[in-house]
């Protein structure tokens, strides 16, 4: 990555309040899950799988540290997003949070009927992007394994 690359992704490695990447048990699992890869690419890879894969997809509370879902093995998009991001930090890959507002509608077929009718008309949708190779890429591991393949299934999602 050139000088000028790293210092305008240089805020993107930084810890935070909620991203807190500095955290010990979180650095240490983020350097647990990556040892043994040979690229940037593979360890992102990783930790794409593991948040995927072992944080399961459910509610929780919006304002939760990265260190209590990793802790808690739970979140939904703001918090799995968050914790992608703090643990592709801890790695030193910059990540960054991408935030968008959609239409209710949109996510009608994979929303629980109790959840839906309290949901306002739009709502709020966040995924992970890291920079590798001199660009952002978008890296969203929302959904955990089992909840992806059936919605893959239904034919909600194409792979």
């Amino acid at each position: 990555m050139s000088l000028q690359n790293r210092e305008a992704t240089d805020e993107y490695l930084q810890s935070t309040e909620m991203c807190d990447c500095d955290n010990k048990t979180l650095h240490e699992k983020a350097k647990d899950i990556v040892s043994g890869s040979l690229t940037q690419k593979e360890s992102a890879l990783r930790l794409f799988y593991f948040v995927r894969d072992q944080i399961m997809f459910g509610m929780d509370y919006p304002d939760v540290r990265a260190s209590r879902a990793l802790s808690k093995k739970i979140g939904f998009c703001l918090t799995k997003t968050n914790l992608q991001i703090a643990l592709l930090r801890a790695i030193n890959i910059p990540a960054r949070c991408h935030y968008v507002h959609l239409p209710k509608e949109q996510v009608k077929d994979i929303t629980p009927g109790f959840m839906y009718s309290r949901m306002p008309a739009v709502i709020g949708h966040s995924w992970c992007e890291c920079y590798l190779a001199n660009r952002w890429i978008a890296c969203e591991a929302i959904l955990d394994k089992s909840l992806y393949e059936a919605d893959l299934k239904m034919g909600f999602f194409t792979k």
